[in-house]
């Protein structure tokens, strides 16, 4: 009897680059994403920062936060909300805040595949 999928999945990421020669430059980046499923209920965060500096000058910074709870309704389809800060000043972002809400729908999940579609509306 295989057992049942876990409640909580996390996974997180740290990258460090350091380089020297012609020029020096570090780079430090971290993510995570935290997935947890309930009695019928399904949520997903996101979090990202990365940050990038040449020869002690900071060249990048970015920081996304992302999160996304669902209410499954029946077996193929979920309601789903979804918000998201992005800040990127170095791409010319200073504060961006997207919220939306939306429907997704799938076909039933098998052993070695899983598909699905999300159609979303933002103000």
């Amino acid at each position: 009897m295989p057992l049942p999928p876990p409640v909580w999945q996390i996974e997180s990421e740290l990258s460090v680059v350091d380089t020297s020669g012609n020029s020096d430059t570090q780079t430090i980046g971290t993510s995570a994403d935290v997935k947890h499923e309930r009695a019928g209920w399904n949520s997903t965060a996101r979090a990202a920062f990365v940050r990038t500096s040449a020869g002690g000058i900071e060249e990048a910074r970015s920081l996304l936060l992302e999160g996304r709870p669902g209410r499954r309704l029946t077996p193929r389809l979920t309601l789903f909300g979804r918000a998201g800060f992005r800040r990127d000043r170095f791409a010319g972002i200073d504060r961006r805040v997207a919220v939306g809400t939306g429907l997704a729908t799938g076909a039933a999940r098998t052993r070695h595949r899983s598909r699905s579609r999300s159609i979303a509306c933002s103000p």
